[in-house]
């Protein structure tokens, strides 16, 4: 093992830009990265990554390569200290384009290939990362927090197996994320194939001229959310997993890292707790955003991968259906009207701009436009797309990867032995 500096492998690194929200001359056009992009740029959402604009010699010096690691240098919070990590892959550049920077609270680390492997490099800052051992880095004043990159980059000890051992290290824990990936396409392939179903089946209908259907005769009742406390108290004992509506997409992709663990009253969690078919609603979002009213069907995958007691967050709302059937129609009813923006009429936008579902009214005017006696047969023609098994496979692979991680980079398990295991998933 050689033991060296962040700073000892570096070619280059350099803070990000923010730059402009508007075009000018002599502005060039950049898809700027922030932290808060790195979860879902790992996961392939690249649809928030915000378009700025920047001087020409800003963007010329700080446009990112393949290869290059981005590290969170400001923000964070108590749980999520700064020093996280993402790293800019083909597909990043393939579906953000070739004009990419990172934020001003972020930088760019450029690894110099004569030094070390940068893709190694990458899962070295993830497992310090994720092992704690880059919080005392983490510097907490009254306002923003801060990564002190320079005493870190300077004084961090980096040990590096020889170069065959990293790249064998890489490409193990890459064919992981490699492996989501696959499952990941395969859920959407499955969305987009229950859409279609769906649409048939309206079409069907409209030639048919059949009654629709109240929302109001599918749902059986509908509740709001819990949020509790963070630390159990004698009047909140219960723990749960919280789902927010910025873990719905997360979730949809096999990600059930993101929803906190809360604990609310044993009659909250009674009433509150979230059984198969449930679904819920994201009732309140920034209207800039998307529109709220985004719907998360609630599979027994999903509650069993958050750990058996799960509750939606006060600013989601839980709808329960008379039948799984039922939920499986109004689910993607309900995804329908939210992708085409028809359920921006079930919404009221405040004057701070956060737009709120409005679910009575929804529930007293919005029709099914298929009739009743279609509700159980469309349900039953919609159950085979169902992600479960994929979003299940791509929990235990990150589980698995994350697992390998500590392992490998602390030399508790040899790169041969995890070679075999990855044999027995792939």
């Amino acid at each position: 093992m050689k033991e060296t500096t962040l700073r000892g492998l570096l070619a280059d690194s350099r803070d990000g830009e923010w730059g402009k929200g508007e075009f000018a001359q002599g502005r060039l056009e950049m898809r700027v990265i922030r932290g808060t992009d790195f979860p879902d740029i790992r996961q392939g959402e690249f649809g928030n990554v915000p378009v700025r604009y920047l001087e020409q010699k800003h963007a010329d010096r700080k446009r990112v390569q393949l290869d290059d690691i981005l590290i969170e240098t400001a923000g964070g919070t108590a749980d999520r200290p700064t020093g996280r990590t993402a790293r800019v892959t083909q597909r990043v550049i393939d579906e953000l384009g070739s004009n990419i920077t990172c934020a001003s609270f972020a930088r760019f680390l450029r690894i110099d290939r004569d030094q070390a492997d940068p893709h190694f490099i990458f899962w070295l800052l993830q497992y310090h990362y994720t092992q704690g051992h880059l919080r005392q880095f983490h510097l907490q004043h009254t306002g923003v927090a801060r990564f002190q990159f320079t005493t870190f980059a300077d004084t961090f000890p980096l040990l590096l197996p020889s170069r065959d051992e990293q790249c064998r290290i890489a490409s193990i824990l890459g064919a992981y994320d490699e492996l989501v990936e696959v499952n990941r396409r395969r859920i959407s392939l499955l969305k987009e194939a229950g859409r279609r179903v769906f649409d048939q089946a309206i079409a069907a209908h409209a030639n048919n001229e059949g009654k629709d259907t109240s929302v109001s005769e599918l749902i059986e009742r509908t509740l709001g959310g819990d949020w509790g406390n963070d630390t159990e108290t004698p009047g909140e004992p219960c723990e749960v997993r919280a789902i927010r509506g910025t873990d719905f997409r997360r979730i949809e992709a096999g990600d059930f890292t993101t929803a906190p663990t809360r604990y609310i009253s044993q009659r909250s969690f009674d009433r509150r707790v979230l059984r198969p078919f449930d679904l819920v609603v994201e009732n309140s979002i920034n209207a800039k955003s998307r529109n709220a009213g985004t719907p998360l069907f609630i599979s027994a995958g999903i509650i069993d991968a958050l750990g058996g007691a799960v509750v939606a967050t006060s600013f989601c709302r839980q709808l329960r259906c008379e039948s799984a059937e039922a939920a499986l129609v109004l689910f993607h009813f309900m995804d329908r009207i939210h992708s085409n923006n028809e359920i921006q009429q079930f919404q009221v936008v405040a004057a701070n701009g956060i737009a709120n579902f409005q679910s009575e009214d929804f529930m007293r005017r919005a029709s099914v436009p298929l009739s009743q006696d279609r509700i159980h047969a469309v349900g039953k023609s919609l159950a085979p797309f169902s992600a479960t098994i994929f979003q299940q496979q791509i929990f235990n692979l990150i589980r698995q990867r994350d697992l390998l991680l500590p392992r490998l980079l602390s030399g508790r398990l040899s790169v041969a032995s995890a070679e075999r295991e990855l044999e027995a998933v792939a």
